[in-house]
């Protein structure tokens, strides 16, 4: 069985069963009776954390054990364990208070409420508990009109600016119009979640439904699960499909928590943002490995034309012999075609892909210059 994470190096399917937040007991006992030796705990930990599910298998790893296995029993696993769950407790905390403090400073500066984006909310939003799912910064989309005034009441409360060389480049890319940094923690400015040859999801879009994230701050607010599955492929899609296991685990958390319960909606608000196929290539993955529940009908609408569905297939399928994406393994030529056709499958035409691939040319030939 060949499955690939970022290093290369083989990748039990075990790792994939133990990553989803309250997996059942028969499903984790199936896959790792289909292994042929038991993973080594701190390389199966070292693989879950490289794909940001560690605290997740923390959990999972401990019941497939009480269950009768002996796959990771013994003090020295059980402290591992523990100290991954202790660690991601202690990163939680850390975070709160941060994303308080930068909550506050946005408040008094009088920037109205700003979404939050990504896993910080939906650790919130879909998790069992909110250590589970792993966040280092703090991703926030802004009112239009309001990005200076933003920026200038984090710098007033001591944040920097941040935009060296390199990420002046990944700026250009990713639509991330400023990176601030306060004591170390990371605050990305978005004016919309865009895909870098056109805005996508902007904050009007999002907005709709948002609630505050009273936990943390109330001037933090969480955008709609059908937004935030979006957010998802947006995200996807401008990292070239080169993304962890953990976006994943979103997207089954999501499932789980009935974000494409409404069908219709779903494909109505995906179609609109041209980000249907991408969204259907991700739930498919997600139903082959993490045996995600996705109504059929929903990913039949959310399939790309014949002709850009067999091109995509041929080179994105999922591995038959390993169940494992080949959108999750390393970066390479093929599949950033394979992002660059899924673009085009989702309605967009072959000169956008060139204009942002001249554009990325020119920023690195004017870097080296």
């Amino acid at each position: 069985m060949s499955l690939h994470a970022f290093s290369g190096a083989p990748l039990d399917p075990l790792m994939a069963a133990a990553s989803v937040p309250g997996q059942s007991l028969s499903f984790l006992q199936a896959r790792a009776a289909a292994l042929p030796s038991f993973p080594d705990v701190d390389r199966l930990l070292h693989d879950g954390w490289r794909h940001g599910v560690d605290a997740a298998l923390a959990v999972n790893l401990p019941r497939l054990s009480n269950a009768g296995g002996e796959v990771f029993s013994g003090s020295v696993a059980a402290e591992r364990l523990a100290d991954v769950r202790t660690s991601a407790i202690h990163a939680l905390l850390l975070w709160e208070q941060r994303a308080r403090r930068i909550g506050s400073c946005l408040e008094a500066g009088g920037v109205p409420p700003l979404l939050l984006l990504k896993g910080g909310a939906l650790r919130y939003q879909v998790y069992p508990e909110p250590w589970l799912r792993a966040a280092a910064d703090l991703d926030l989309l802004v009112p239009e009109g309001q990005l200076e005034r933003a920026v200038q009441a984090l710098v007033d409360n001591g944040a920097e600016v941040h935009l060296p060389v390199v990420e002046r480049r990944w700026s250009m890319r990713h639509g991330h119009h400023v990176t601030v940094r306060q004591d170390g923690f990371h605050v990305e400015l978005h004016r919309s979640v865009d895909q870098g040859d056109r805005p996508l999801l902007s904050h009007v879009a999002l907005s709709d439904g948002a609630v505050p994230l009273s936990a943390v701050h109330g001037h933090l607010l969480l955008p709609r699960l059908s937004g935030q599955a979006l957010v998802c492929a947006a995200h996807a899609l401008k990292h070239g499909l080169n993304i962890p296991l953990k976006n994943l685990v979103d997207l089954h958390c999501l499932a789980v928590c009935g974000a494409f319960s409404d069908e219709d909606e779903v494909v109505r608000q995906a179609r609109a943002e041209k980000l249907d196929g991408v969204l259907g290539y991700l739930l498919s993955c997600a139903v082959e490995l993490l045996a995600t529940n996705v109504p059929e009908g929903l990913l039949l609408a959310l399939r790309p034309p014949l002709p850009w569905t067999l091109l995509t297939r041929a080179v994105l399928s999922p591995w038959r012999d390993g169940f494992f994406p080949a959108a999750l393994g390393r970066d390479t030529p093929l599949r950033r075609l394979a992002a660059h056709l899924l673009l085009v499958a989702d309605g967009r035409f072959v000169a956008g892909v060139g204009t942002r691939f001249l554009t990325r040319r020119l920023h690195d030939l004017t870097d080296r210059g």
